[in-house]
């Protein structure tokens, strides 16, 4: 009954039901779906996993980011032109500090696709900033802040920006001071 566990998991995702649809889903990947979304919406849930079920930004677990990896690797596999894995992925390899040169090298990929995809050059320019590469990340964000298309995305990037500006002027002090 792999479907009927991912339907009641998709309803129950729908309904903001984290925990609910977590549990739900996975009976369904138990059950050897090859389903895309049910194993997209599963890496979605356990990513989830907090106390307020928002994302869980203080790092996951190795086990968990091993399993919340694979559900998103096995969700590409099945269905490669489906983008919201790609972003999920990053996320988690930004989280973690793991894999961050894979998951630049798959959203280049993906932006060559949907080049208007403004959340993945955020995304993008988040993990060249975990790798140092500052001035990648802050060409990404220019053409973000001048895009006018998404205020809030606008607003992050500025801050991004900015954060940036002061990584570099300690980076200089450090090295002056050395």
């Amino acid at each position: 009954l792999a479907m009927a566990h991912a339907s009641l998991g998709m309803l129950r995702f729908r309904e903001g039901k984290d925990q609910e649809a977590r549990r739900s889903l996975e009976r369904a990947v138990a059950l050897n779906s090859q389903n895309y979304l049910i194993h997209f919406y599963y890496a979605y849930t356990l990513s989830r996993i907090s106390p307020d079920e928002g994302p869980a930004t203080d790092g996951y677990t190795p086990e968990l980011t091993s399993k919340i990896r694979e559900q998103l690797k096995k969700a590409i596999s099945l269905r490669p032109d489906f983008p919201e894995p790609y972003n999920l992925l990053a996320f988690v390899s930004l989280v973690t500090n793991t894999e961050l040169n894979e998951s630049i090298d798959l959203l280049k990929r993906q932006l060559q696709i949907l080049p208007n995809r403004a959340d993945y050059k955020f995304m993008l320019a988040q993990l060249y900033t975990r790798n140092d590469d500052y001035k990648t990340a802050r060409a990404l964000l220019d053409q973000l802040t001048s895009s006018g298309k998404d205020e809030e995305l606008i607003r992050r990037a500025q801050s991004l920006l900015k954060q940036i500006a002061k990584m570099e002027e300690i980076a200089e002090k450090m090295k002056a001071q050395r």
